[in-house]
């Protein structure tokens, strides 16, 4: 561990502090690196809601405010007594989202990740291309906030994303795989979609966390060709340290 852990570290004083994100893990930077950014929100048409409109209206924008803003247990609290208070409101299918975001970054993900379900399962989010992909983030910040299980140091102290002296559990794992199930699914459902590339560098993270770089090679040179990545620095990084490993074998893992 003291390998990954100094990579880590290294890898963290360069991640974007923007959210005070202090998770000990350079998979966990990664991870969280395009999980921040809330969506554009778009005008809605005037609805009709159950209630005072001008209050629901105020909710709303108050709740939205708070989220953009980072204050998402505060802003989590709102959208929860918003549904509650207006479970028929015509924003009820963005006010849903935006509680699985906040429930995704106060580290509730087991709720995040039943609230993003519901929300495909109803398919009211026009969004569903972002769904799926928070989704995917979800069940991946998840498998990666687990404890690790040390399994003693193989070539002492490395400084690469190789350093396999350490296993994830099988919650883990089967998180992980749940996380590829939905990158993937971005892809093939959604082939237009503007998540594609982040989709596919998702997918490499939860490939490393399985151990098997050699599908984490792929996706990281797709997205490296694409060139439409916005985290382009972070990806070569990733892949030069993935070709890292793939040429020491007596660090491979199966999946």
């Amino acid at each position: 561990m003291k390998g990954l852990n100094s990579f880590l570290a290294r890898r963290s004083r360069n991640a974007d502090l923007r959210l005070g994100f202090t998770f000990p893990a350079m998979i966990l930077s990664a991870v969280f690196a395009n999980c921040t950014a809330i969506p554009y929100f778009p005008g809605l048409e005037t609805a009709v809601y159950a209630e005072d409109p001008l209050a629901a209206d105020a909710e709303f924008n108050g709740n939205m405010a708070l989220t953009t803003g980072g204050e998402y247990e505060i802003a989590r609290d709102g959208w929860e007594e918003f549904l509650r208070k207006y479970p028929e409101n015509s924003q009820r299918a963005y006010a849903e989202y935006y509680l699985a975001v906040c429930q995704q970054q106060t580290g509730e993900f087991a709720k995040a990740e039943k609230t993003f379900q519901k929300i495909l399962a109803e398919g009211e989010f026009p969004n569903q291309d972002e769904a799926v992909l928070f989704l995917g983030k979800t069940f991946l910040k998840h498998a990666v906030s687990l404890p690790i299980q040390q399994t003693g140091s193989r070539r002492g102290t490395v400084n690469t994303v190789a350093d396999r002296t350490y296993a994830i559990t099988q919650e883990a794992a089967a998180l992980c795989r749940m996380a590829i199930q939905q990158f993937q699914t971005i892809r093939a459902s959604f082939p237009d979609s503007k998540y594609r590339m982040d989709a596919s560098y998702q997918e490499a993270l939860a490939y490393i966390q399985l151990g098997n770089y050699e599908n984490a090679l792929g996706d990281l040179k797709l997205v490296v060709a694409t060139q439409h990545f916005e985290e382009q620095d972070q990806a070569l990084y990733t892949l030069s340290e993935v070709y890292l490993n793939l040429q020491q074998p007596d660090e491979k893992s199966a999946m």
